[in-house]
């Protein structure tokens, strides 16, 4: 990391590469520190998933804590939002998940705390599935979540 950066300015992931770094841990190592699979957290070194908080908690557990004010453990969780909104869209994890075109885990990790979905991924949530689906709820009475799978509506 260069001195002359601002550190707010350099994202989460890139910071904790630089943390790794530092501390002379492979990124293997730091799974391993983090008591994770390599896998797990490959799609946050990259920037493809965004720190929860409880994700930052383990992070602030092996010493690392985020300059970025957007990702600071006292961020708001959004898991209790997503889990109205779906349970009010009438919106089963997994097909959340085919909208999105996440996976389910990553559904499972938003609602658990883990992670938190992106800002293109809120936008699309709140702009787009919403209106979609209380539009299908409202010509529809009743409509099951499995009718919202792309099956043919009677």
């Amino acid at each position: 990391m260069k001195s002359s950066e601002n550190a707010e300015n350099i994202p989460v992931h890139q910071q904790l590469r630089e943390f790794a770094k530092s501390q002379n841990m492979t990124l293997a190592g730091l799974a391993r520190a983090l008591k994770m699979e390599p896998q797990s957290l490959n799609p946050y070194l990259h920037g493809r998933k965004v720190p929860g908080p409880k994700f930052l908690a383990k992070l602030q557990g092996i010493g690392f804590v985020p300059a970025s004010a957007k990702c600071k453990p006292d961020t708001v969780p959004l898991a209790p939002s997503i889990n109205s909104f779906l349970i009010a869209m009438g919106i089963t994890e997994a097909t959340a998940a085919r909208l999105l075109q996440v996976t389910p885990a990553t559904i499972s990790s938003w609602l658990d705390g883990t992670s938190q979905p992106d800002y293109p991924q809120l936008a699309l949530m709140f702009s787009q599935i919403a209106p979609m689906a209380m539009a299908c709820r409202a010509a529809h009475p009743g409509l099951e979540d499995s009718k919202l799978k792309g099956e043919a509506v009677a």
